[in-house]
């Protein structure tokens, strides 16, 4: 049976598609629909930022989107080579709490050490920050896209804890190419079964 997955396809570089991957087991064949796009703004902003660990106490990593925009920063010779002398040892020094075991392998693909990926949640890693950082802590810096969740900083600024640094990574928008509306008129798909992976990029792309 064909199935079709409303999601963007994972980094070649992390190997197969764990969806598509786990679909097969069973006997479905999937196909991925990337339904957004993500355009990349402040990237030297960012760098220059992640250039001053010493005015932050940590990292907040919430999704792969963020470690991708590092990657892209770390492309460029001079600011790898920064990264790999002193700034990797420096942030090393201080925590990175992230949500999820995909983002906690990303993040320790640019040399640095998770914590908190067992959280699940963006309230549970809220909490478990909270459980370590005291009242007069330094701001977390926190690379988001525009369409992040406000639980996370919100959460923090409750506790009176500490603050989150945001840095805006850039802009989702609709895939360019074929619509998801076209592709349910044509007549070759109209006896698929579709996984919907997420509400929000279907009806975002898709006017109902």
């Amino acid at each position: 049976m064909k199935v079709l997955l409303l999601k963007d396809p994972k980094d070649k570089e992390s190997g197969p598609d764990p969806y598509v991957k786990e679909l097969g087991l069973y006997g479905f064949e999937a196909t991925l629909i990337p339904v957004l796009s993500f355009e990349f703004v402040s990237l030297e902003g960012l760098f220059e930022k992640l250039s001053h660990p010493e005015c932050y106490g940590g990292l907040v990593f919430t999704s792969p989107r963020a470690l991708e925009a590092i990657k892209i920063c770390l492309r460029e010779n001079s600011k790898n080579e920064a990264w790999s002398k002193s700034l990797k040892q420096q942030w090393n020094a201080k925590p990175t709490y992230v949500v999820g075991k995909a983002t906690a392998s990303l993040v320790e693909e640019i040399g640095l050490c998770p914590q908190g990926e067992k959280s699940g949640n963006a309230e549970k890693l809220a909490e478990y920050i909270c459980s370590r950082e005291g009242p007069h802590s330094s701001p977390l810096l926190f690379p988001c896209g525009a369409l992040k969740r406000e639980v996370l900083p919100t959460a923090l600024k409750e506790k009176g804890l500490l603050s989150c640094n945001e840095v805006l990574l850039g802009n989702t928008q609709r895939s360019p190419g074929r619509s998801l509306c076209e592709l349910l008129a044509c007549k070759h798909l109209r006896n698929l079964e579709f996984v919907q992976h997420a509400l929000k990029p279907f009806f975002s792309v898709c006017a109902v």
